[in-house]
Order: C-alpha cells, then structure tokens, then sequence
C-alpha cells in the first residue's frame, strides 16, 4: 500500500496506460502500475477534485471548492479547463456506456457525451453510482430510490425502502445493487427488484464485477465477494502488503479492463 503525499485523495480512474488519482487542494498523481506514484502536484488553486473519470481518450475532473468547474485531460498532468456548468460543487464523475456523469452539491446530476457540453438530467435523488446493460442505465440513489434510464437523461425512480442505495453493478445476468446497513437487492431487467435484505452488517460503499466475481468494499477497509450476487463470504479486514489492516477511509474503488 502507497502513502503518496500528505493531502487525501477522493478519485482514481485508468486510461491512455496509466492510473490517475486526484484529491484535496486540487493535487493529482499518476502510475504506470498502481505502486510507483509520481510527486503530487496542484495547479496551487486549491479546488479539490472529489473524482474523476476516463472516457472517450480522456480524463475528466471537477472542483469542489470553485464551483461547477470542469477539467479534461489526456496524460493527468496537463489539464484544460472546458466547462463551467453550476454555482455548486462537483462530485462523483463516472463514464457509463459512452456518457459521462457528475453529481453536484446542490442535488443535481449532470450527463454530457463528450465532457465539454453538459446537461441537466431531469430531478432524481442525488445518485450513487450507475451501471449499464443492454439499453439501460439503473442508478443507486439516496432514500432508497433506484432510478432507471434509457438514454442517461430522462430517468424513472422506485422506492425501494427508505435506506440509500449506494453503489449497482451488472454481472451474471442481474443488476445487483447494496446500501446501508448491509442491504441487498437485485433485478434481471432493472425494472422488477428483490425485497430488501440484509445479507451483512456493515455498511458497502463501493461495488464492482469483474471476471465473474461481485467484489464490495466498506469505506473503513472490509470486503466481501459473491460469484452470483447473492450469496456472499464473510467480511473481511483488507491487507496491506505487511499483513497489517487496512484503517484508511476508502474512498474510491476501480477495475481495471
């Protein structure tokens, strides 16, 4: 496990060969492999960058503190500033199926095709996160809203519960979706879901398939796995590579094609 500066970092993402990590006061690193980090370095505007996403050849980025700012880059080391699209903060970028989406502090998200030109989607819960399969988006959102959407623009929210849902994947042929509390449901079509169900009792944060395995990360470092989405190992504390726990807040989790 790097200890790479002093500031914390909010966002990671992989594109063009390399990892891109942003964080408080606006600084950004960069690795060839996820070991070796570069030396973080900030344009000294302090806009810390809550996240970031890769898509379309590009890196996109935002501030929080200067509002609704938006940043583009191809290496994450020279950035561009090509939008300013709120008076709010930006959080949670995501590129979901040729789209790029960004939450922003004063309860909207915003969806945009190639990261300059933005647009207000109409109003949902504060999403998550979002997933993709065959012509659907399915966001995970506060008060136990799951929104749907055909296009990323128009969505369509059930309630499910009052808990927040925070984070939905694609994988075995169902969108599975995990909230406070340990909640738990899924759905084959994003339309129909589960009841609600407990199946640990930490609170996930952050959920990926990959290589045919659901993966879910608690922010204070427990993970859990489950090969159909349903039924899942016991938490366990993650490792360093000293054999020590990992303590550190997570804050953002990625998988790399």
């Amino acid at each position: 496990m790097a200890v790479v500066g002093s500031n914390e970092w909010y966002g990671i993402a992989y594109g063009n060969g390399k990892y891109v990590a942003v964080g408080q006061k606006g600084y950004v690193t960069t690795s060839t492999d996820g070991v070796n980090w570069t030396t973080p370095k900030t344009d000294g505007g302090y806009k810390s960058l809550m996240g970031i996403a890769f898509g379309k050849g590009k890196f996109i980025t935002g501030s929080s503190t200067v509002a609704g700012t938006i940043m583009s880059s191809t290496d994450g080391n020279a950035w561009t500033t090509v939008a300013n699209i709120t008076n709010s903060d930006l959080q949670d970028f995501r590129y979901v199926n040729d789209l790029f989406f960004v939450d922003s502090g004063n309860g909207y998200s915003y969806v945009s095709a190639d990261g300059i030109t933005w647009e207000q989607i109409n109003s949902i819960q504060l999403v998550n996160d979002i997933t993709y399969n065959n012509g659907l988006y399915v966001a995970a959102c506060y008060n136990g809203i799951i929104a749907t959407s055909n296009d990323g623009k128009a969505w369509t929210p059930y309630t499910l519960g009052a808990k927040s849902w925070l984070d939905v994947a694609y994988g075995k042929g169902k969108f599975v979706a995990i909230g406070v509390a340990g909640l738990l449901t899924t759905s084959v079509d994003g339309h129909a879901w589960t009841k609600p169900t407990q199946v640990v009792s930490i609170r996930w944060v952050f959920l990926i398939y990959k290589d045919g395995m659901f993966v879910a990360i608690s922010q204070n470092g427990y993970m859990t796995t489950s090969s159909d989405g349903e039924t899942w190992t016991e938490p366990v504390q993650m490792k360093d590579e000293s054999g020590n726990n990992v303590t550190s807040w997570i804050q953002d989790m990625i998988a790399v094609p």
